[in-house]
C-alpha cells in the first residue's frame, strides 16, 4: 500500500510477473486523470499516456531504448497558456521536429547538430 499525496483512486494492471504494464487512475486534487500502458520487461517503462486535467491534456507515445524512455510523438494542449504542439522525436532527441502554436503565433522547427532551427515563423 502507497500513501497517495490526493484523494482519488487507480487501476493498476500487472503482468503474471508482478510487473505494472498499464493503468488508469483518477486524482481529485486538479480533477486529473491519467492513463498508462506500459513495455514489459525489465527495463520496461510507458509505451503510451494519456492525460486530462482542467488546464492541461496530452498524448505521449514513446519508445523504449532499454537505457530509458524517450517520447516520439507527443501531441499537447495548455487552455491557460493557449499553447498547442506537436513533437516528433527520433533516437537522440525528443524535438527532431516540433509545430508548436501559442496564441496566434506559430513556429515550425527542427534540431538538428543539437541546435533548434526555425523553419516557419
Amino acid at each position: 500500500m502507497r500513501d497517495r499525496n490526493s484523494a482519488g483512486w487507480s487501476y493498476i494492471i500487472n503482468d503474471t510477473t508482478g510487473d505494472e504494464r498499464g493503468g488508469f487512475g483518477f486524482a481529485d486534487d486538479e480533477d486529473r486523470i491519467g492513463l498508462g500502458l506500459d513495455y514489459g520487461g525489465k527495463d520496461g517503462g510507458e509505451a503510451i499516456y494519456l492525460y486530462a486535467s482542467n488546464d492541461i491534456a496530452y498524448l505521449l507515445m514513446n519508445t523504449n531504448t532499454n537505457d530509458r524512455v524517450r517520447q516520439r510523438a507527443v501531441l499537447w494542449h495548455e487552455t491557460k497558456n493557449d499553447l498547442t504542439q506537436i513533437k516528433i522525436g527520433d533516437k537522440t532527441t525528443d524535438e527532431r521536429l516540433v509545430l508548436r502554436t501559442v496564441g496566434e503565433k506559430a513556429v515550425i522547427s527542427y534540431k538538428a547538430d543539437g541546435k533548434n532551427k526555425n523553419i516557419l515563423e
